[in-house]
């Protein structure tokens, strides 16, 4: 898509404060991983390694980024990963936060 393009991200008045360098072309899953993993890092972790449950609602391919890093997944193991719409996913990790148990809440 052309950076003029009115669907584009560098279009968007939500992003104009931003410098152009660092709005997407385009959002693969390493970009997006290269986006969420500093959250993870900076909130998410700090939070559960607190004791803290925390609640992470997300677009599909940042969820998928996220449980690809969790479970330390290669880029083609995550390919096999079907991560329904509107079923939250529970990671219940110990005090290093390794995964001790993942499920889907109402299943």
């Amino acid at each position: 898509m052309d950076r003029d393009d009115e669907h584009s991200a560098h279009t968007d008045r939500r992003y104009a404060s931003l410098d152009d360098s660092v709005i997407p072309d385009a959002e693969n899953l390493k970009v997006t991983l290269e986006r969420a993993l500093p959250f993870w890092e900076d909130k998410i972790a700090p939070a559960l390694k607190d004791g803290k449950n925390v609640f992470v609602g997300a677009h599909g391919n940042s969820i998928r980024a996220l449980v690809k890093h969790i479970k330390g997944l290669s880029d083609d193991e995550i390919m096999d990963v079907e991560i329904p719409n509107f079923s939250p996913l529970v990671f219940e990790f110990d005090e290093k936060l390794n995964v001790v148990s993942e499920y889907y809440l109402g299943k």
